[in-house]
């Protein structure tokens, strides 16, 4: 039997709660319309009558869109939390063994993107929530196949949280790098890096004859040294 109404008008509002209706989900009476209001709703509101299963898949419809949307969101932000953590691990450690917290910086700003951006499941889980809310005032159909639908939501959402923790811990990761990178130990093999490049940069190719011209005297002098030595030694004899 017939005895709950659908209109497109209460659909585009997601969820209304009506006076002559009562409460609507996504255009469909939770609860069963007495047969005057049918009729008055029908003929004024371009309401469609409609059985209380046609609700109840209604309601598991809605719920299991929420799940495939947090299942497409999980996947998506999973490859791009992949492609974070790769990059950290290959180009992040050696920037911040170098002393290149800005780079590093770069990779926490990403990461605080993808973190801050909206969820493209969020109307959709939204609409699911209010089904999930709702359950409690169904009177005339079995709510089982909607908890069902539920229990799976909760298992999609658990995987994204997770995903979600996972950037967290990341994020956490590179933090630690921008403090490394700051550190005074990096800081100061970095200055004595810096010293020795110093140093090489004096050695021009002038100063570089030079020192080739003294290192040859003085091999010249020992030798004539040599030979006095061996001069004085022979006398001594």
């Amino acid at each position: 039997m017939k005895t709950h109404l659908f209109s497109p008008v209460w659909k585009s509002m997601d969820e209304l709660d009506h006076p002559a209706a009562g409460r609507t989900i996504v255009g469909f009476t939770v609860a069963p319309v007495g047969k005057q209001a049918r009729h008055d709703l029908i003929v004024v509101a371009g309401a469609i009558e409609v059985a209380a299963d046609d609700v109840r898949d209604a309601f598991v419809k809605v719920v299991a869109d929420a799940t495939a949307q947090v299942v497409t969101s999980t996947a998506s932000l999973g490859s791009e939390a992949k492609a974070i953590k790769q990059s950290i691990a290959k180009d992040a450690k050696a920037a911040a063994d170098r002393g290149d917290a800005a780079q590093v910086e770069g990779f926490i700003a990403e990461i605080d993107d993808v973190l801050r951006r909206p969820m493209e499941h969020a109307h959709a889980l939204r609409l699911a929530e209010i089904v999930r809310d709702a359950i409690d005032d169904v009177v005339d159909f079995d709510v089982a196949p909607i908890e069902k639908s539920l229990v799976e939501l909760n298992a999609a959402l658990t995987e994204f949280q997770g995903v979600l923790t996972g950037l967290r811990s990341l994020r956490a990761d590179a933090v630690k790098l921008v403090e490394h990178a700051r550190s005074p130990a990096v800081q100061h093999k970095l200055r004595e890096a810096g010293k020795e490049v110093a140093a090489r940069s004096v050695i021009t190719p002038a100063f570089a004859m030079e020192l080739r011209q003294a290192h040859q005297q003085a091999v010249a002098d020992l030798a004539r040294l040599a030979d006095l030595i061996a001069v004085v030694e022979g006398a001594a004899r």
